[in-house]
């Protein structure tokens, strides 16, 4: 009869061979967390540009607008018609990412043209504003709150339009619901999702755009310094809605900023789109139609 062997157990896992493991994971966990937080911080850098024109290209006197918002300047213009409207309010451009100052000198011109003092600045790291570490919404509404407070300390008496393009028109959302001196809010092809609007903008450069917001989420959280809970243009519209006019403006072919955000926004200030056949997401601001309307609206503010 053979006798009964006991089965062998595995050896048991020593205690510095379990530590060298749990001490690889980590560090593959902290690299991979480094390289992702790296990559997001690169989608908050927006590339410089050489500007298209300056203010002083349009012919009008200036005076020069410098601001600090969180320790970084920022810098714009006031220009003034040769003939004012009076008690014309002063109409605040505030462009998009990855645009300035100069984008938003084609809707100035007309604005100038009709009589009204026009405000244009550049948010920080682009333009001549100086550069930042990061730049989310939360510090487009802060360098566009800057400038508003400025312009209360030099023209106290006129009211403030603000018309904001793309990401210009969210931050002015959110600067109107801080509590910024806004009387007339004019939003151009702005989105009502700011995470929905970068996946389609990551989608259409061929890269998973859900995954990569997902991925990027708390690193954008942790340089805005806020929730983007309270970053959220659409809720904000909601909440601002009915304490001022407000316009939207949408181009039929902007695939950057797609019609259906300014329909969202439509239904959180129950304000109706105005929509510019044939225009696409950066040349709505060069669109006569545009510049029409704008202008009705600042006329009736």
């Amino acid at each position: 009869m053979r006798p009964i062997r006991a089965p062998r157990l595995p050896a048991a896992t020593h205690p510095t061979d379990l530590r060298a493991m749990l001490m690889w994971t980590l560090a593959a966990v902290a690299g991979g967390a480094f390289l992702i937080d790296r990559a997001a911080l690169m989608t908050m850098r927006p590339p410089r540009r050489t500007p298209e024109r300056l203010s002083a290209d349009l012919g009008y006197p200036i005076t020069p607008i410098e601001v600090t918002s969180d320790a970084v300047t920022i810098r714009g213009d006031l220009l003034e018609p040769e003939q004012a409207v009076a008690d014309a309010p002063v109409v605040v451009l505030v462009h998009g990412w990855t645009g300035d100052s100069s984008t938003t000198l084609h809707l100035a011109e007309p604005i100038l043209a009709d009589g009204f003092p026009v405000a244009v600045f550049d948010v920080r790291s682009h333009g001549r504003s100086d550069p930042a570490p990061a730049v989310t919404v939360r510090h487009f509404r802060d360098d566009l709150l800057a400038v508003l407070e400025w312009l209360q300390e030099n023209r106290p008496a006129r009211k403030i339009i603000v018309v904001g393009h793309s990401l210009g028109g969210s931050a002015a959302i959110l600067a109107r619901a801080r509590g910024g001196p806004i009387e007339g809010l004019a939003l151009v092809a702005s989105p009502a999702d700011l995470f929905a609007a970068t996946a389609g903008f990551f989608s259409d450069h061929g890269l998973p755009g859900g995954l990569l917001v997902k991925l990027f989420h708390p690193s954008w959280r942790l340089r805005a310094g806020e929730s983007f809970r309270y970053l959220d243009p659409e809720a904000r519209a909601r909440d601002i809605a009915g304490s001022i006019p407000i316009a939207i403006v949408q181009g039929d072919q902007d695939t950057r900023v797609p019609p259906a955000d300014a329909a969202r926004l439509s239904n959180a200030t129950g304000v109706p789109v105005f929509t510019v056949e044939g225009a696409a997401h950066r040349d709505v601001l060069v669109h006569p139609e545009v510049h029409r309307e704008i202008l009705r609206f600042i006329r009736s503010v």
